[in-house]
């Protein structure tokens, strides 16, 4: 993994031939019967390679890599269709998932990243939510029902934008509101969200959870059009389906943030009052600063 980092970091498109078909081995079910963690055994060193690579190569800026690696496919384990290289080489549905928590995956590789390109902890952690992002919002994307929820969610939205800029009552703006948010809702929920190692936020408004990375990265990519490297190397397809799917994605990871705060034990603050806690990372449950296992 280690390697494969530096190299994906240091290299270009003529390294990443000596070492990218290897991903694909790694995901290839070996067969249809026997104990199907031994059978997919291989997946987790291959989660290990995967994310080595595309974490190295966010770092890096090196988007053509970071397309290359999500859009690979290989085979289902049925062998009958084709599923996304990053479904089966996920480490949070790993052979071993059943035995380890969803923060103990990225203590480890990060620590090796931050050893084998020496950037720095605070870029690999940046490195790493942005390619989670990516990957949630590249499943999205591909998904058959996106145009047709795409297209509803911009309708609407526009409805809601031109009532608001005609100052139409407040029960009128929230009823297109209810309408636009239940469309998000539909782009939300192409795909389920896993607790990586990703940090959500309450809004300022409290209206909801979001990834302040994510968020960042579709206001980027809105700002810049065209001319951003995301769309430059085709990692998104186009500025608004773009920014639409890291929207929902950021959207999508924020909806655990809630359920994580809630499920925490009870803690006071020095004033003697319950704690209120308005960020937590998905994969630990733990609030930014705060140190220690997992709380949930």
């Amino acid at each position: 993994a280690a390697l494969i980092a530096t190299l994906a970091y240091w290299g270009d498109d003529s390294t990443d031939d000596w070492w990218i078909d290897e991903l694909s081995r790694y995901a290839t079910p070996l067969g249809p019967e026997g104990v199907v963690a031994l059978l997919n055994i291989k997946e987790l060193p291959g989660a290990w390679l995967f994310y080595a690579a595309g974490v190295a190569a966010v770092a890096r800026g090196r988007w053509s890599l970071v397309r290359r690696l999500l859009g690979q496919d290989t085979r289902t384990v049925a062998g009958t269709g084709q599923v996304p290289l990053s479904t089966r080489l996920d480490p949070t549905s790993a052979p071993n998932r059943s035995d380890t928590h969803p923060s103990d995956f990225y203590p480890q590789a990060s620590a090796l990243l931050d050893s084998a390109l020496s950037v720095g902890a605070a870029t690999i952690a940046d490195a790493w939510q942005t390619f989670e992002i990516l990957k949630t919002a590249d499943k999205k994307l591909r998904s058959p029902l996106f145009g047709e929820y795409y297209a509803k969610y911009q309708e609407l939205s526009t409805e809601l934008d031109n009532l608001r800029a005609a100052d139409e009552p407040q029960h009128v703006t929230h009823a297109a509101w209810q309408n636009a948010h239940r469309a998000l809702g539909n782009l939300v929920h192409l795909d389920t969200a896993n607790r990586v190692h990703v940090l959500v936020r309450e809004t300022a408004d409290q209206e909801r959870f979001e990834s302040p990375v994510g968020i960042q990265l579709r206001d980027a990519v809105k700002a810049a059009g065209q001319e951003h490297p995301l769309i430059v190397s085709g990692v998104l397809p186009a500025v608004d389906e773009g920014a639409v799917a890291v929207f929902a994605t950021s959207v999508q990871f924020g909806m655990l943030g809630p359920k994580l705060i809630r499920a925490r034990p009870q803690s006071k603050n020095r004033t003697g009052y319950e704690a209120q806690i308005t960020a937590v990372w998905l994969d630990t449950g733990l609030a930014p600063g705060e140190t220690g296992p997992a709380t949930v």
